[in-house]
């Protein structure tokens, strides 16, 4: 998994591909040690026992606990993003991270854990999550700052056409 199987419409959450890890054969885990050096962004989200070739569901349990560190954190950088992420494989959560997000923090040690066996199952993981009530002040919060980045962005935008600067190559 990674975040471009996670699909959002109309406030619905789906998350394509979940559940459909299986033993990797020799050859594709061949042709998967040959792209990796090419994928790092999909590296980042891979399960350690992916390389060895032996992995299941769990597997994709990893991959969501890296997508919710993600989502709950604020990277100044891409390569902050790859060293926080990439500690993840070593069970090293942020420690900001860990003093802002008390909810989320256990859950994501267990899901991002190296042992799969210590991962949860995903009925665990909906019944460890406090009901969508407990996360309104935050949802609220994250959509104000979204708004304040986009207006930026916008004003940014207006700048850079003012001074014909093109900016078509960037989202």
């Amino acid at each position: 998994l990674k975040p471009s199987n996670i699909l959002v419409s109309n406030r619905v959450v789906k998350i394509g591909d979940l559940g459909l890890a299986t033993l990797a054969s020799v050859s594709t885990l061949n042709k998967l040690e040959a792209r990796r050096s090419s994928q790092v962004g999909t590296f980042l989200y891979m399960a350690s026992e992916v390389e060895s070739g032996r992995y299941n569901e769990k597997s994709d349990i990893y991959s969501l606990g890296v997508i919710m560190v993600e989502i709950f954190s604020h990277f100044s950088t891409a390569m902050e993003r790859a060293e926080v992420l990439g500690r993840l494989r070593h069970g090293q959560i942020p420690g900001d991270w860990e003093q802002s997000h008390s909810i989320q923090r256990s859950l994501v040690q267990r899901m991002a854990a190296a042992d799969p066996f210590v991962r949860p199952t995903c009925g665990e993981i909906l019944n460890q999550l406090p009901s969508s009530e407990a996360y309104a002040p935050q949802t609220i919060k994250l959509e104000a700052e979204l708004a304040r980045r986009k207006e930026t962005i916008a004003r940014l935008r207006q700048l850079l056409d003012e001074h014909t600067i093109a900016h078509d190559h960037v989202d």
